[in-house]
């Protein structure tokens, strides 16, 4: 009996110990999963503003250098519907939205707006457009189901819609003020320099 006993006792640790450290190191495991893709999309994020601002810097310069000539550039909008931090509110199913997110809801934000639109008309690649819509993506980062949708729309609407995607920022910069600087019809010779500047041509 008492040998039964301590080989129960021998089972019953044995098994104790399976479960308080394999198990938990399972769900540790997936829990870091989700943490490491949820930094690498943050980050990702990082880098589209990078570029996204790139674009706006070399607008910027050009607009400074002629506003009259380079007006229609000027206004390439970027509608601001992301809300870092601030405080946040507790909802009625009991998750938190920041508080910003509410009050841009409230004023019309919607979710999935493009990064960057031009609302000038032009024909370009042969077809009349009544604006220019672009979404900037850092590879493995992909389009949500409201960006889709958000383009589907403008491009139902006649609008020339692009979603850009590089794994580097100024990479993916160079990508978007090609197509914008095309759409527009603004000359090599304006736009060009801005990219020498980074070494790279066209």
């Amino acid at each position: 009996l008492r040998r039964g006993l301590q080989r129960f006792e021998q089972v019953r640790l044995f098994t104790r110990h399976e479960v308080s450290t394999v198990e938990p190191s399972n769900a540790g495991g997936a829990r870091l999963q989700v943490q490491d893709m949820a930094r690498g999309q943050a980050q990702a994020r990082r880098l589209e503003e990078q570029a996204q601002v790139e674009v706006v810097r070399r607008i910027n310069v050009l607009v400074k250098r002629d506003p009259a000539r380079f007006v229609d550039l000027w206004y390439t909008h970027h509608s601001a519907n992301e809300v870092a931090g601030g405080r946040r509110i507790t909802m009625r199913d009991g998750s938190t939205v920041p508080a910003g997110v509410l009050r841009n809801a409230s004023m019309g934000t919607r979710a999935g707006h493009p990064d960057l639109v031009n609302y000038a008309p032009r024909t370009f690649r042969g077809r009349h457009w009544a604006g220019l819509a672009l979404e900037l993506k850092i590879e493995p980062n992909t389009l949500t189901d409201e960006q889709e949708n958000y383009l589907m729309h403008l491009h139902r609407c006649g609008w020339l819609v692009e979603a850009l995607s590089a794994d580097d920022p100024a990479v993916l910069a160079d990508q978007a003020w090609l197509l914008l600087v095309d759409y527009l019809g603004i000359a090599p010779e304006d736009y060009a320099p801005l990219m020498l500047r980074r070494g790279r041509r066209r």
